[in-house]
Parts: structure tokens; sequence; C-alpha cells
């Protein structure tokens, strides 16, 4: 008997042990995972979605949180939303929109609920239905519909609250010129003046002065150029120049001094086949002079990345679509002050047509997207800035880490000149200086068998294809109308 005891005290005490040191690995583990989530100047896992998609969109909420809308798995439409809460580094599952979209809009309002319109559903119907969610019940309410089905568009929010809904795609992809305002106080919309050429996948931005700038996109059967600037007091649209370069799909981003950067994309040569060969360049346009700078040391060529200003007024480039059916996970920096690209860090997943949300904190997160071999993502994961990594709470001690030194950018000779735009022509064929050519981080895809879609959406009701979103956002019948709409010209 005595022996028993013993040994089940032996045992008690082994379980004891046991348990100990399991939670003493959790715990390391969770510090560790913590302190990596604040590691400055990196890309670090932030969780994942509930559902794999692409074609989404994310807003970055009143309370310093993200919703995440809609998108598309691959077969379906999502009709799914989900929250990230940056303070526990999670995503929770919050209320389902009336219906499955993707290519839609998602815009903050001015007494912080969200605006979401248009997108693509089953069947290559374009959605005129409209959406607002509120992050106080977690809940999405019907508005008024839009004057149309429009996908690809642009939503952009106005000083005095409004939202100016304008351009996309609609049924039998036709492309749109019309323009419509939302006012959050009746919760209807109405019409605004027109686009001088119809456009989707352009890009758009409020301007310091409140004005708003359109740049670039599809129209039909080629690749625009034009700068377009809304006034929100006249209600109408004026062409105000081009671009060197006609691009689309590319980024736009708002500097700290007013200008505006516009980088990368898909120029007119490479429409119908969007990810053949991604545009390596970049160029600033200023609002007040009307002037467009070349950018002289290149991006890597990329297009559907994301670009977010960063606190300390540089701009964070991130994945994209490379040449052929390759996905960048490498990121670029572009310095203002330079007029320059630099190679950034490594993301923790290569990707494209993911989503980008600045946090309250100046970080940066990560959702979804593309990734090897066109296959959809759930994996999100998010960018802390060297100047505002937070100071680590409570950690054991252990030496600081330092920051990886950045990749040092290549100082111009000083014969070199920065020069205006050069005409499109030497534009299109000026290679990237600073970004190496062969990048270690490219994840090229290998050849597959294209899965073909067996549900009623088929993404674009024409499955899967290795041209770069000829499966959705440019689907195979636009991509093959462009391409038809070019040999008879």
């Amino acid at each position: 008997m005595s022996n028993n005891v013993a040994a089940g005290r032996m045992s008690s005490r082994r379980l004891l042990i046991l348990a100990s040191i399991a939670l003493t690995v959790a715990g390391m583990a969770s510090v560790t995972r913590f302190a990596m989530a604040q590691e400055p100047g990196r890309f670090t896992s932030a969780g994942s979605v509930g559902n794999e998609r692409a074609y989404h969109a994310a807003t970055t909420l009143a309370d310093g949180r993200v919703l995440i809308t809609g998108g598309a798995d691959g077969f379906f439409p999502l009709d799914t939303a989900e929250v990230y809460d940056p303070t526990t580094d999670e995503f929770a599952d919050t209320g389902d929109m009336a219906e499955g979209r993707f290519g839609h809009r998602s815009t903050l309002l001015p007494d912080g609920r969200v605006l979401i319109t248009g997108g693509q559903t089953e069947n290559d119907r374009f959605i005129e239905n409209a959406e607002v969610y509120d992050p106080t019940t977690g809940e999405f309410t019907a508005v008024e519909p839009m004057s149309a089905g429009r996908s690809q568009h642009s939503s952009t929010p106005l000083p005095d609250g409004r939202v100016l809904i304008a351009g996309g795609f609609s049924t039998s992809f036709k492309f749109l010129d019309s323009a419509e305002l939302f006012d959050p106080s009746t919760a209807m919309f109405t019409e605004t003046g027109s686009l001088s050429i119809p456009r989707s996948h352009h890009m758009a931005m409020v301007l310091m002065d409140g004005r708003v700038l359109l740049s670039g996109g599809f129209t039909d059967g080629e690749t625009i150029s034009a700068l377009t600037i809304y006034d929100p007091v006249q209600g109408t649209f004026v062409d105000v120049g081009h671009m060197a370069e006609e691009r689309a799909a590319h980024s736009a981003t708002l500097l700290d001094d007013g200008r505006v950067l516009l980088a990368g994309g898909v120029g007119t040569e490479t429409q119908a086949r969007l990810a053949e060969a991604p545009l390596n360049n970049a160029e600033v346009y200023d609002p007040v002079s009307g002037e467009i700078a070349f950018v002289p040391r290149g991006m890597l060529p990329r297009s559907w990345h994301t670009a977010t200003l960063l606190p300390n007024g540089k701009v964070l480039i991130a994945g994209g679509a490379a040449a052929g059916s390759g996905v960048y996970g490498i990121a670029g920096i572009y310095d203002p002050e330079r007029n320059r690209f630099a190679l950034g860090e490594s993301l923790a997943v290569a990707r494209n047509s993911h989503t980008a949300s600045r946090l309250n904190d100046g970080s940066v997160l990560l959702v979804g997207g593309l990734i090897r071999g066109q296959a959809f993502t759930s994996s999100a994961e998010r960018y802390v800035p060297e100047a505002v990594a937070p100071t680590p709470t409570p950690l054991p001690p252990a030496p600081t880490v330092a920051p990886t030194p950045a990749v040092p950018t290549v100082e111009p000779t000083p014969t070199e000149k920065v020069t205006p735009a050069p005409a499109v022509a030497a534009l299109a064929t000026a290679a990237p200086a600073i970004e190496n050519s062969t990048p270690p981080a490219i994840v090229e895809s290998t050849p597959v068998t294209p899965p073909t879609s067996s549900g009623a959406c088929s993404a674009g009701g024409h499955g899967f294809e290795t041209a770069h979103l000829a499966l959705m956002l440019l689907p195979a019948g636009l991509a093959t109308h462009v391409a038809r709409r070019r040999r008879q010209r």
C-alpha cells in the first residue's frame, strides 16, 4: 500500500512538473510572439481571417480596429465580415452583409459607420445596392441603392462628410463615366458631374484643398494616363493633364507636402494580360503647379500592390504582382526627400490583391490576397515602422534587439541630374536602378493546371486563368473583349 501511495505521489509530482513546464513554454511562446509583433522595421504574422479572401475591402475604424468585408475565396463571393483588434492581434466575426460581393469599396463616415458600395457577385452581376456598417452593433443596414451597379469604382470621403462614388464598370463590362454623392445625413445617393473618360481600376484621393484627384484606369480597349480633378463645390470633373505613363491597378499616395506619388501598375501594352509586365516606374504629381516629376530611381515592376504613408513621411510599397504569375514577397520604401526607392524587408507571406490598413499607432496591417499559384490566402501580417515602434511592455530581461540595418540606397553620382518627366516611350523602357533585377523574395508561380470553379459564382463566371485577375477583377470575357478591340484599331 505504501508503495502505491508513494508511486501516486511521484506521479502527481511529475504531472505538476510537466504542467508547470508546459505553462512556462506556452508563456514564453506568447511573450516571444508579442515581442516579435513589436519588432520594428519588420513584417510579422498577425493571425488569419476566418475565410481565404482576395478582392475584399478594409477600413480602419475610429476606435482603431479594422473592418474586413467581402471578397472572394476563388469559388464564391463572400458576404462575411470580420474585425481585427490590434490590441489582441486577433480577428473576430461580425455581422454579415446582405449579399456576397467582391471588387466593392468601403469608406469610413464621419459618425464612425462604414459605407459599403457596389461590387460584383454571382453570374457577373454588378451590384447597385449599398449598406452601412455600425461598429457599435456589428450589423449592416441597407440604404438606398446607387444609380447604377458598379465594380472597381472609387469611393472617396469629402471634407463635408459626403462620399464621392465615381466610375467603375458595370453590366456587360461597360465602363462608366457616371458619378454620385452619398449623403450620410439622408442615407441617399444623388448624381453629380460626369467623367470625360469612362474608367475603372483608377485611383482617387482627397487633396489638401478638399478637391479629389483621379488618376489613370482602364477604359474600353486601353489604359489611360488622364489626371482628373473633382471640385465638390462646383460638382464638376476637369481633366488637368496626364501622367507620363498610362497606368491602372497602380497606387496613389498623398504625401505630407501635398504632392501625390503614382507608382507601378499596368500599362497599355499589358492590359489584356495584366501580370505579364507590370510597370517599373513612378512619378510625383504636384497639384499646385500641375507638374509631374519623374522618380529617377525605380521600384520593382509591380501591380496590384499597396502603398501606405508611414508616420515618418515615407511610403511603404507592399507585395504586388510580378511578371507572369509571380508574386512579390519584398517591400519597397519610397523616400520623398531623396525622391528614391529602396528595398524594404521581406513580407511574412508574398501576396498581391490584398488590403493594407494603417493603424492608429502607425503600423500597417496586410490582409488576404493571392499568393503563389494564384491561391487565395487567409493570412495577415503587420509592419511596424522603426520610427513608431512601441516600447515592449514587461518582458523577461533580454538584450534590446537592434533594428535590422536598412539596405543602403545608392547615392546619385555627382553628374546625375533629376530631370522632368521623360516622354512616355522613354519612361516605359526605364530600368529600375535600386531594387535588384533579381530580387530574392519574388515567388514565381510554378505551372499548374488551372482548376475550374464548380460554384455558381466562378469568380466572374469563367473559372481560373493564369493571367492575373482575368479571374475576377478583369474577367476573361472583358480581357478577350479588350484584346479584340485593340486588334481592330
